[in-house]
């Protein structure tokens, strides 16, 4: 049996260091940053609230509210 170089974490796992980022202010700047570049790599003309929304919503699914009202109080708080 051969093994992967780089296994990739299993979904739940992946998640939940995403969500763990994303509650520090530091955390879900820098994830957005990255999410972003990965975004415009497949579509560059994605929008900044775009991928935040996506990002939003992630943090709604797994913990049940959003972690920034919209995407003015992030940018706010993201100074």
């Amino acid at each position: 049996m051969k093994f992967k170089e780089k296994p990739q974490l299993p979904t739940t796992l992946h998640q939940a260091h995403r969500i763990i980022r994303m509650i520090t202010r530091e955390g879900f700047c820098k994830l957005f940053e990255e999410d972003l570049k990965k975004a415009r790599k497949i579509d560059p003309k994605i929008s900044y609230i775009e991928v935040f929304e996506q990002m939003n919503n992630e943090f709604l699914i797994i913990t049940g509210q959003h972690r920034y009202e919209n995407y003015k109080s992030f940018t706010r708080r993201k100074k």
